[in-house]
């Protein structure tokens, strides 16, 4: 799931197959296209946000218009599931990333393949352009704990270097100065540019997590029962005061909390992060700088499984096991907002901002989704549901939902009672016997649906988990081997195979 640029839709892909558009503004579903006949797993928005692209395990690429909701182009010619899409900062050209280890880079107007990278890996799991453009990283899994890393010219599509190889983490800073790599005990840091090492820490034992500064000059550890670390790539302006292992490029900060999870603030100048132990579970926001504690809440009941700063940097929101959304006042601590309305854990949450509103987006366990206003009103803050999927069902508050097709009788009547649905003539005209028909047919496909849905849940599951733990090589999926034939909606659509395919 993804934002436009301007923060006004959000883009959602799904294992039913379906990529839907949604209205940030009006709280609907704009277009909803289930022409991939495998499922989408990743969705990514242009630049300038009035194309989406989409990727899918029937191995192919499809570029959406945002405005008309049809599709300009299909891209095919990887041979094995596409896991990961990504679009140049200029938005004319297009990376993906398939289990077939290539890399192919496209022309996004007219959707022909302009080169073939590959990997020589296991799979592709993550795809990167540099900011300015003239450059692509990409992460292939060489087996079950270990990665490459490789640096691509993208006008050539020569491998210009292998960043590093066989290390269990590696992370690009966002300006792309440095990639920091782990390997036995061992962090290595080195220049993007020239691919040399410019500093190293030994004797770090297993790291969870390697988490870089919005700013790129700072990198925050968390590890196994130890303190988290703060590596500052610079130190000059290092508070003399506060005790610090010496590096050679910088200095390290050690806090002593057993953190799990970690955002920076924007501006880089604070640190909010997670612990548990069992009986509690904990936010604790500090200082960069000295280290300083500014903050500690027992925030959940349960483990805490996302983190992250508000645009504003006046709140943090974090998600629960313990099925709740909780947001805190960044100066004082205290818990401003509480939302519960889910029927599981939450897995996932973030911020957008529009020119006139912000929001928290969550994403459940069980596929839910669902969006809130954050209102800051005279120091109060409000929370207010905007809209919520879950399982069957579609949550919305204050707007009128026209022209919707496939709802069974119960969740019709449901929609109408809250007044986002109206009241059609067409059961008037059609008389009893039509209705009853009809009631009859839905309840049929229901109850066929209900025992798909069940079978769904778990295979949504399973892939939520190979998604999140890239390092995990899932088994074959049983992709479709037979011709990709185009839906009635794709008649016209220029369908693109690689060049050099054939």
């Amino acid at each position: 799931m993804v934002f436009s640029p301007k923060g006004d839709q959000i883009i959602s892909s799904s294992l039913d197959k379906t990529v839907r558009i949604w209205d940030v503004g009006v709280r609907t579903s704009q277009r909803t296209s289930n022409s991939h006949i495998g499922d989408v797993y990743m969705v990514k928005c242009s630049p300038k946000g009035h194309q989406v692209a989409s990727c899918s395990g029937d191995m192919t690429v499809r570029l959406w218009d945002v405005e008309t909701g049809s599709c300009r182009h299909i891209l095919r010619g990887h041979s094995k599931k596409i896991s990961c899409i990504t679009y140049s900062p200029e938005g004319d050209q297009i990376a993906t990333g398939s289990d077939d280890t290539t890399v192919r880079l496209w022309d996004t107007e007219t959707g022909s393949c302009t080169h073939t990278l590959t990997d020589y890996c296991i799979m592709v799991t993550a795809i990167v352009y540099s900011p300015q453009r003239d450059r692509l990283a990409s992460y292939g899994v060489d087996d079950m704990f270990s990665y490459t890393v490789r640096l691509w010219n993208v006008r050539s599509g020569e491998c210009l270097r292998t960043l590093c190889s066989e290390v269990r983490y590696a992370v690009l800073s966002p300006n792309w100065g440095h990639i920091a790599t782990m390997g036995e005990d061992i962090i290595d840091l080195r220049d993007v540019e020239t691919g040399d090492y410019t500093d190293q820490l030994r004797g770090v034992g297993d790291f969870v997590r390697m988490i870089w500064s919005p700013q790129g000059d700072q990198m925050a550890m968390t590890r196994w029962g130890k303190p988290m670390a703060l590596w500052k790539i610079n130190k000059q302006d290092d508070d003399k005061s506060q005790a610090r292992s010496e590096v050679n490029g910088g200095s390290v900060l050690y806090i002593d909390l057993n953190c799990e999870l970690v955002a920076f603030s924007p501006n880089g100048k604070q640190i909010a992060c997670t612990s548990g132990n069992g009986a509690s579970y904990g936010v604790h926001l500090y200082g960069t700088v000295t280290g300083r504690k500014i903050w500690a809440s027992k925030a959940h009941t349960q483990e805490i499984t996302s983190i992250v700063y508000s645009s504003h940097e006046d709140l943090v929101a974090s998600a629960s096991r313990d099925q709740t959304v909780r947001l805190w006042d960044v100066v004082s601590g205290q818990c401003r907002a509480v939302i519960q309305d889910f029927q599981h854990w939450v897995r996932d949450i973030a911020w957008v901002e529009t020119p006139s509103a912000q929001y928290v987006v969550a994403g459940c366990k069980d596929g839910a989704v669902g969006m809130w206003q954050v209102i800051m009103d005279e120091g109060i803050c409000q929370v207010q549901m905007q809209w919520k999927t879950t399982n069957g069902m579609f949550d919305v508050n204050d707007i009128t939902i026209q022209g919707v097709k496939g709802l069974d009788p119960l969740n019709e009547w449901i929609l109408m009672r809250r007044g986002a649905a109206e009241e059609g003539d067409e059961n008037e005209e059609g008389g009893g016997d039509e209705e009853s028909d009809d009631g009859e047919e839905n309840e049929e496909g229901d109850e066929g649906d209900e025992g798909d849905e069940g079978d769904e849940s778990e295979e949504n599951a399973e892939s939520r988990e190979v998604v999140n733990q890239r390092a995990s090589i899932s088994p074959s999926e049983g992709l479709p081997k037979r011709p990709f034939e185009p839906d009635e909606e794709d008649e016209g659509v220029a369908k693109r195979t690689c060049g050099n395919e054939g």
